[in-house]
């Protein structure tokens, strides 16, 4: 069956404004650096990655189901809380690194923390109690079938005249 692809559109909120001044300035530095180095060396200015705030998704119809996808990789399956609802998706994870590395004469040790969470609407209501959930190399998939089309589209209702 052919996916057809459906339209996600990303909450900007503040971070979503910030990425863009961020972007502009990685552009105007790479400009610079070009008219003046000749493009040799582009270093990012970006302090964080506002994207890396909650994970990307992909999202298709399947016909009778909605298949949505996320990438969430490094996040243990089991600090990821998913809430179905007829008309949306809600994605919270929790993100826990810690590394260690320890030699002769060098140690470094470093930890990052921190929450994510994403809203997706969807495009057609659904059933949420048969939704599943899969996940496999840090990719989170969702099956979301489809609620049945109403059996009546409307009512017509005449108007009486007074």
């Amino acid at each position: 069956m052919r996916r057809r692809w459906l339209p996600i559109r990303r909450e900007e909120g503040v971070f979503g404004s910030l990425d863009r001044i961020h972007e502009e300035i990685d552009r105007w530095f790479s400009d610079v650096m070009d008219t003046f180095f000749g493009g040799l060396s582009k270093p990012s200015l970006r302090v964080w990655d506002i994207s890396s705030w909650g994970p990307r998704i992909d999202l298709y119809d399947q016909g009778k189901e909605l298949v949505l996808k996320a990438e969430v990789p490094g996040v243990d399956p089991k600090d990821i809380d998913i809430r179905v609802l007829e008309d949306s998706v809600v994605i919270r994870g929790e993100v826990r690194r810690d590394e260690e590395v320890k030699d002769e004469n060098y140690y470094r040790c470093e930890r990052s923390y921190g929450s994510f969470a994403r809203t997706i609407p969807l495009p057609v209501s659904i059933k949420p109690s048969e939704a599943k959930a899969s996940y496999k190399n840090g990719v989170l998939t969702l099956i979301l079938p489809k609620a049945e089309a109403g059996k009546e589209e409307g009512v017509k209702i005449e108007i009486e005249e007074e």
